[in-house]
C-alpha cells in the first residue's frame, strides 16, 4: 500500500490579476520560474508507504491545505522510480522592461504526475487500477 499528499488548495499565486503579476515580473527577476513552479491542486507533494500518515504511528497532514490518497495493491517504490522530470514551460504572457509582449522557454524540475480526483474527501481509497486512470501527466 501507498500513500500520497496531494496539495488541495488554491495557491496564492492564482489569485493574482494580470497587473500584478506584470509588477511582479518587472519587479523580481526569478518571478516566472517561481510562478511557474508553484503548486497547483492535484500534485503530488509525496509519497510514503503504507501506515506512514494512517497508521497507528502516523505522521499528521495539514486537512485544510492537502488530500490523502491511499492505494491498495502499489507500493510506494513503484511509483518513485521517476518522481521528477524536467518540463519545458512556455509561459504564455511576458513582459520587458518597455512593455512589449514576449514569450520565454524555462526548465524546471517538477513532478512528472499529478491527480485528477473529484470530491471533497480528505482521505480517499483507491485501488491500483483506480490510481492508474486518475494519474495525470504534467506537460505544463
Amino acid at each position: 500500500m501507498a500513500e500520497f499528499l496531494i496539495y488541495n488548495k488554491t495557491h496564492w499565486m492564482d489569485e493574482l490579476t494580470p497587473e500584478q503579476l506584470k509588477q511582479n515580473q518587472l519587479k523580481y527577476s526569478h518571478w516566472d520560474e517561481k510562478y511557474n513552479a508553484r503548486y497547483q491542486i492535484g500534485d503530488i507533494l509525496e509519497i510514503r508507504p503504507g501506515g506512514f500518515f494512517t497508521g497507528p504511528k502516523a505522521h499528521g497532514w495539514d486537512h485544510n491545505a492537502f488530500r490523502l490518497v491511499v492505494v491498495k495493491g502499489l507500493k510506494a517504490d513503484e511509483f518513485l522510480t521517476q518522481p521528477l522530470v524536467k518540463v519545458e514551460i512556455v509561459t504564455p504572457i511576458q513582459y520587458d522592461k518597455k512593455d512589449n509582449v514576449v514569450t520565454k522557454e524555462t526548465l524546471l524540475k517538477r513532478r512528472k504526475f499529478s491527480l485528477d480526483i473529484a470530491g471533497t474527501e480528505k482521505i480517499t481509497r483507491l485501488t491500483k487500477q483506480q490510481f492508474r486512470k486518475a494519474t495525470v501527466e504534467k506537460t505544463a
